[in-house]
């Protein structure tokens, strides 16, 4: 199980997941506190607000965390076999692994599209908006995961 949820943490520093999607009761309240956690853990410097060195720092460090291999590429294996879909979307270059840059390329454009008001950083607030418009997604595209996503 903790190698699960160090798997699931990193995975959503990266992107790659976006709710939490744990199978109980409480999950609403379980997928608010995993996006607060993961924003607090984003959050440098403590200041309530992820800008882009941190979004940086925290993709870098899902990043290691995910290469078990350390060549510096991400496969199916290391990312948990992800849905295809998004997978063909992360590697952009269509080579089998998704390296660091295309990592850091599909957080950037998430960061642009969290950041709804537009000044430049990440509040909690923009972050859980963005983690429920995921669940809803998830739901409305009849996706396993949307029956625990939580929100």
């Amino acid at each position: 199980m903790r190698a699960m949820t160090a798997t699931l943490c990193a995975a959503a520093a990266l992107g790659l997941v976006s709710v939490w999607t744990v199978p109980v009761a409480n999950a609403a309240s379980l997928a608010e506190i995993y996006s607060r956690l993961a924003f607090e853990a984003a959050d440098g410097n403590g200041d309530q607000v992820i800008d882009e060195a941190e979004l940086v720092a925290d993709t870098a460090a899902g990043f290691v965390a995910l290469d078990d291999n350390g060549d510096r590429r991400l496969d199916r294996r290391e990312l948990a076999e992800p849905d295809p879909a998004l997978f063909a979307r992360l590697d952009r270059n269509r080579d089998g692994s998704v390296s660091f840059a295309e990592a850091l390329a599909n957080k950037v454009e998430m960061f642009e599209h969290v950041d709804s008001n537009d000044d430049g950083v990440l509040s909690i607030d923009e972050a859980i908006a963005f983690d429920r418009q995921a669940c809803v997604k998830l739901a409305s595209a009849a996706k396993p995961a949307a029956t625990r996503c939580g929100y």
